[in-house]
């Protein structure tokens, strides 16, 4: 799953 556009935890993951 990508979460470049989605703030997780207030930091960017990709591909994780």
């Amino acid at each position: 799953k990508r979460y470049e556009d989605i703030p997780v935890l207030g930091t960017r993951q990709s591909e994780e």
